[in-house]
């Protein structure tokens, strides 16, 4: 049996993919003010905001339970509006050997599409596949859309 994994999830949004992408880069502080029941604080721990090596903390909850991740900015590829975010400790490594998040937001005309990659090393076979948080990120994306189509920057 294989303990390498990707999942993905797709969202369509209304909302300019520039901006998304920028929220996403520059903006992972306002998450908890956009969606505190999910996202409790994320706090920049090294680097600065939206550069690749920067390293953020952040408090969560997912399925219920409290959770902790430290991420690093691991690669931003602005002609593709895509990061990868690498965790390098918290919660998600009790069960995974590694585990990376890449955000793509792809504009074709009016069709606006954010998609979440999850890719990830399970420690053994018997650890389940992450099956909610795509679920998660979904409800992320569309949280911060909402707020920032209600809110305009």
């Amino acid at each position: 049996m294989a303990l390498n994994g990707k999942l993905v999830s797709s969202t369509s949004i209304k909302l300019d993919g520039d901006l998304f992408f920028e929220l996403c880069r520059y903006k992972l502080s306002d998450m908890a003010n956009i969606c505190p029941q999910i996202v409790h604080n994320v706090d920049l721990v090294a680097g600065q905001w939206g550069a690749v090596g920067s390293v953020f903390c952040s408090n969560y909850t997912l399925d219920g339970e409290k959770k902790f991740v430290k991420a690093k900015i691991e690669a931003i590829d602005e002609t593709k509006r895509s990061i990868t975010y690498k965790v390098v400790e918290g919660s998600v490594l009790e069960v995974y050997t590694s585990f990376k998040v890449t955000c793509n937001i792809d504009c074709n005309g009016q069709h606006k599409v954010v998609t979440w990659s999850f890719e990830y090393e399970k420690k053994s076979a018997c650890v389940p596949h992450p099956h909610t948080l795509p679920d998660l990120f979904s409800a992320l994306t569309k949280l911060l859309e909402l707020r920032c189509l209600l809110v305009p920057n």
